[in-house]
Formats: C-alpha cells, structure tokens, sequence
C-alpha cells in the first residue's frame, strides 16, 4: 500500500470544507507523584493552538537571570534591536529568573494571576534539525520512527471515551498533521471554518496537482477511487466522517450566528474595539479569532474532545521586533477569550496547549532578526495547570533542568540556540496520563515506546498538570 507523504498532504489540502497565586504555588504537589487517574473528569478537552514558523521563546519568556555578555550585546544588537529590554519587566510569578513579554502578559494578567499558566522553556528532540517540515512533523506524530506519518491526536481520541464524528476537529486552512491519520477508522474532522462551511453531498476530487476548481461542498473529498490506495481512502472517509459531522458543524453555526462575541473575538474591522491593539485589525488576526471562536465553540457545544487552531507569521527572520510585538498582542488576546469562556464551563475543563515548532537563533543576523534555533518555548493554560516557569532556573528544581545560559559555546546543530531540556514526547505523554487519564500502556499507542525511555533528562516528566 502506497504510504502518504507531505507532498500528497500538501497536495490535497484541507480534506474537507498573586495572593491566590502565592498559594497555589505552596499547595503544589511532587511533579513525580503517583496520581489517580480514575479521578480524571470524562470531559477534559484540549485546545491545541500551534505558533507556525518559530516562535523566539527567548523573547516572550525571558531569562533576564542569563547575565552573559553575549546576552547583552544582543539587546544593541542591528538598528532596531530584536529583543526587548527585561530590566523593566515584570518576572513570571513564582520565578525569580524569567520575564514577560509586557505585550503578552498585558492580556494573559488574569489567567497567570490565577495560577492558571505554565510556561514550558527548552522543549525540543534529541535529533533536531533546524527544518520546520521537519520539526513540525516530529511534533504533530510525536513519533520520529522512518516513515511515521499519523498524527499524535489521531491516536490519543481512541483513548476518551467517545466515537463521536466530531470528537476531533482541525479547523485550520490545512487539517493539522496532529489529527491526520491513514488509518481510516481514526480519521477526524477538518474544516476551513465553521462560518462559511457548505453542507451537502461530496464533489467530485481529481488527484492533480493544484486546487479542484469545484470549491463547493465538501472540498477535497470524493468516493473512493482505488480501495488499496490509502491517498484514496483517506479521502473517501475524511468525506463520510465530514458528512457524520454535519448536524454539529450546522448547530455551532447557528448558535455563534447570534452568540458571536465580537469584542473578544474581532473577526472583521468594524468589531475591533476602542482601544485595542493595532495588531487586531488585519486579515491574519481576524483569521485567528475567528478559528479559536469556532474551536472553543466546537468544544463547549458538542462532543469534540480534542481541537486546533494554527496562528502563522512567526519566521522572523528580519524585523522581527516589531513583528513579535504584534503578534504576542494578538497571541495574547486570543488565548486570554479563550480562557475565560472555558475557565468556570462545568463538566468541561479545557486545557489549552500552545506550541510551537522550535525557537530562534541567540545570534541576530543582518536584517534584525533571527534564524531557526531549537528549544521551543510551550504553554499552558487551564485550572489544572502547575503554574510557573520551567526549564529556565540557575539550578535544577523541581520545575525542570537548569537553564543553559546563551553564551554557552556550543557548536554544531546546538551553535547559537537554546538546547532542548525536554523532549517533545514528554509534554504530550504527560498530558496523555495527567490531563486525560490515559495508562501507560495507552499513553504507549499515542507516544509510541514511551515507556522504554528512563523517566529522567529529556524524558523526565516536568508536572505542569497537577
């Protein structure tokens, strides 16, 4: 059977149409103890927004405890500068080593006054490449075996309870690697958006190289052609599962046609509000409110358990001051809607995931910016979150690995960026066992081999979920 690759992925698209802080952080319990996980609710849900292109974790997080020289050249650093001066900052409650980006915590005040936050510094592979292709797959898969191609959500929605049509849903203008499967009894949904999603019978799909020139219905999909062909029946069943979906997808419509909340999720110019930020009021901010709406919805309103969101423009590879400052504003207001529509929602505790697929250069080049680096900066947000900042202390503690300062002279693939402290593998096991109950022999299937990792370096669980 002929296997799927990024080419054919690409090619057919989108597959379908402080007080209460201070004491939270005295109660924490040992990242390393044993947890129940019969106690885990049955509706824990999990919003995964990813940071395509890089996002400069050392830029939103800073570790203004890094004192290197090499550090401070780079804030004189070109004509404009690409990292903003901590001394002013706020640091991150509980760290007395890590800042803020004052653009992002401007709008996330709440939620990290709440204790409701951690800040994953340092998360990466053991093998990294500097190549977003590959560093997303890696990602998305959480499974660098040759040939992998199934995404990691695929596998863990056969692991929560249900076999709703809409238990995972990709609302992207891609579907998300993390939800494709070849398999086709783990194919989940996928929609270009909610608001203008066409109902009806599939059209036709020629696999050719391009876009179909039908863009209606359900775009992309078709009978099956050659049931030996997993290109074929990947698209045949993103199609019937689409259809199974219908009766959700039309009834979040409806119900966000007169409960759209447009000062919290601005999708056009006219609903912006006074006083927002500049950022808000273009195509690619509109494009994001209007996905993390329709996602949040889809979760709170059906049996969706698992769903993303992409928000791109983090290749800064030039200017990248003033483009960070935009998008951390945005970035910022978005995930703070979202927090609070899902905050205080009864049987629905939402964790909100954000990642990214690695972070940039330490090194600015010629044009005021920065180069793929490797450790990536992750949060998360929800009620069951350990807040605080990890990986990114003078010392090893119980929030994770020491933080290698930037001046550190390693050559090679680490040369000039942050290393990894934390596989990518290890966040998603962890919220495989602690956020959605899973077994090790489950978390297995969905981290592969997990378990054959020793629980310690790069596979030692940090315990950002209580």
């Amino acid at each position: 059977m002929k296997s799927l690759d990024r080419r054919d992925l690409l090619r057919l698209g989108a597959f379908g149409s402080l007080g209460a802080m201070t004491g939270r952080l005295a109660a924490l319990c040992n990242p390393s103890a044993a947890f129940d996980a019969a106690a885990v609710p049955t509706y824990r849900k999990a919003l995964v927004v990813f940071l395509r292109g890089a996002n400069d974790g050392v830029n939103t997080i800073i570790p203004s405890g890094d004192a290197t020289a090499y550090r401070a050249q780079r804030f004189l650093a070109g004509t404009g500068g690409v990292w903003i001066d901590p001394a002013p900052l706020r640091f991150v409650p509980g760290s007395t080593y890590a800042k803020i980006n004052p653009f992002l915590h401007a709008r996330l005040l709440a939620p990290i006054n709440n204790g409701h936050v951690a800040f994953l510094h340092a998360m990466g592979t053991d093998n990294p490449s500097r190549s977003h292709f590959e560093e997303m797959d890696k990602l998305e898969q959480a499974d660098e075996t040759p040939g992998a191609k199934e995404g990691f959500v695929a596998r863990l929605l056969d692991h929560v309870g249900s076999s709703s049509a809409v238990r995972g849903v990709s609302i992207a203008s891609h579907m998300q690697r993390m939800f494709r499967s070849g398999d086709a009894g783990r194919i989940t949904t996928h929609v270009r958006s909610v608001a203008s999603y066409e109902f009806g019978a599939p059209v036709p799909y020629q696999r050719v190289r391009g876009n179909p020139t039908n863009n209606a219905g359900l775009w992309g999909c078709s009978a099956v052609v050659n049931p030996a062909d997993d290109i074929d029946v990947l698209i045949r069943t993103t199609a019937t599962r689409m259809m199974e979906a219908e009766a959700d997808i039309a009834n979040v419509r409806a119900w966000l046609a007169t409960n759209h909340q447009p000062a919290n999720y601005p999708t056009d110019a006219s609903q912006v509000p006074a006083g927002a930020p500049a950022a808000l009021n273009n195509g690619q901010s509109f494009k994001f409110m209007r996905e993390l709406e329709e996602a949040k919805s889809m979760l709170l309103r059906t049996d969706c358990r698992v769903a993303g969101v992409d928000f791109g423009g983090f290749d800064t590879h030039n200017g990248q001051l003033p483009q960070h400052e935009s998008l951390m504003q945005v970035l910022g207001w978005g995930l703070n809607s979202v927090y609070q529509d899902t905050v205080n929602v009864a049987n629905n505790e939402v964790l909100i995931l954000v990642v990214t697929e690695f972070g940039r250069t330490n090194a600015v080049n010629n044009s005021d910016g920065t180069d793929h680096g490797v450790g990536a900066l992750c949060m998360a947000i929800g009620v069951n979150v350990r807040p605080g900042v990890y990986n990114c202390a003078a010392n090893p503690n119980s929030f994770g690995e020491a933080w290698t300062t930037l001046g550190h002279n390693m050559t090679g693939i680490y040369e000039n960026a942050v290393p990894t402290k934390t596989h990518f593998q290890t966040m998603i096991a962890e919220v495989c066992q602690r956020h959605f109950g899973l077994t090790a022999p489950q978390t297995d299937i969905v981290v592969p081999g997990f378990s054959g990792h020793a629980p310690t370096g790069i596979y030692r669980q940090l315990g950002f979920l209580l």
